[in-house]
């Protein structure tokens, strides 16, 4: 929205500003990235406190560790923590591509699993230490957004945990699993634009779901509430 744009009505205007970052190799690219961009979010939140201005990153465990550890190098761990205690940055994490995009292992799980099995497997996955190069569990803890949580703070915010490859979209047991880990956990993500839902009946099928939780021009499209958690 440019400075000469006007809202006009009392409704308000929400827009959540986050970033995934991915890649625990190239690092440099993420921490120029959290240089840059810190100081302006900090800088505008400032400038406009009536508007709570907020940039939650969301760090899969590998990278927040790579981070963390080069922190004596570059200081960018300082710089997010004392943004976080501002109030300006939030921490989130993204479990998808964990440990990295070609290696991304999952749990064993099939269609006869049960309830317990599923949660319980993602609650153990979404803790554990992963070796980056092969991608498995290597300690029960230590990874994943336990490894956020350790080095930069709180995680509010909650995205990537499928248990199907062909699924995109954490419900059920997933959910239920970020909620052992996170039990004041407000934010997650719902069905995206990209992978299995990007096209054909899938596509459509989210589509019609929305339309259907849409039921006037007053309510959002993309937000809707389940399993206790605001989904994007």
């Amino acid at each position: 929205m440019s400075a000469t744009q006007t809202i006009t009505g009392e409704e308000p205007l929400y827009f959540f500003l986050f970033t995934h970052t991915e890649d625990p190799f190239n690092y440099d690219l993420s921490e120029e990235r959290y240089t840059r961009f810190t100081p302006e979010v900090t800088a505008r939140a400032a400038s406009h406190p009536d508007a709570h201005l907020t940039w939650t990153i969301m760090f899969q465990g590998t990278d927040a560790r790579s981070v963390a550890e080069r922190n004596p190098q570059t200081g960018v761990l300082d710089l997010l923590r004392s943004a976080h205690d501002a109030g300006v940055v939030h921490f989130g994490y993204h479990a998808h591509h964990e440990a990295t995009y070609n290696n991304r292992p999952q749990n064993s799980f099939n269609d006869s699993s049960s309830w317990e099995t599923l949660t319980n497997g993602m609650v153990d996955w979404l803790g554990c230490l992963k070796d980056v190069t092969h991608g498995g569990c290597v300690a029960p803890d230590g990874g994943g957004v336990n490894a956020v949580q350790q080095y930069f703070g709180p995680v509010e915010a909650v995205s990537g945990t499928f248990q199907q490859s062909d699924t995109a979209y954490e419900g059920g047991p997933a959910s239920h699993a970020a909620l052992r880990w996170l039990p004041n956990r407000l934010v997650g993500f719902g069905y995206p634009d990209h992978g299995p839902f990007a096209s054909g009946e899938r596509r459509d099928a989210v589509a019609a779901l929305m339309a259907r939780l849409t039921p006037t021009d007053e309510t959002s499209s993309t937000v809707f509430w389940a399993d206790n958690v605001i989904k994007m």
